[in-house]
């Protein structure tokens, strides 16, 4: 059998094991912050755009709206953002509160550093390369 095409060689799964190991030390690097990794996404977009529809978030995140209201729940709840819905009641826009701000603040030093962890474990030229190989898969996916 052609080793490229045996379930051990999926790229889904080999994906989503490197995503998962990602995901924790991310996870363990900003857990002194109090935000997750997903929290920490969300917050940043937020600050770099500005306010934004759900339907515009869930878009720069490519993730659907079901997940995405599942992630901004807590966050709201927490007062790390809000959710307000505009004069036509079925738009609603989420904004970064003061404590998002403060949060993401105290969290991005540990995202440096966790960023920074990669980038010297890999070199800088093949941490670039995966970047780029990374872009290019996605674009591959229908």
């Amino acid at each position: 059998m052609n080793d490229d095409l045996s379930a051990i060689s999926c790229t889904c799964a080999h994906l989503r094991r490197v995503s998962r190991a990602f995901t924790k030390a991310y996870e363990n690097a900003l857990k002194p912050s109090g935000i997750s990794s997903s929290q920490f996404t969300i917050l940043n977009i937020l600050l770099e755009k500005g306010p934004l529809s759900i339907n515009e978030l869930a878009a720069s995140m490519d993730i659907d709206r079901t997940t995405l209201s599942r992630n901004l729940a807590p966050m709201q709840r927490d007062e790390l953002l809000t959710v307000e819905s505009e004069e036509d009641l079925r738009r609603k826009v989420v904004s970064i509160s003061n404590l998002g701000r403060a949060k993401l603040d105290n969290a991005l030093p540990l995202w440096q550093s966790a960023q920074k962890s990669v980038i010297n474990r890999l070199g800088p030229q093949r941490w670039h390369e995966i970047q780029t190989a990374l872009n290019q898969l996605r674009e591959t996916v229908p």
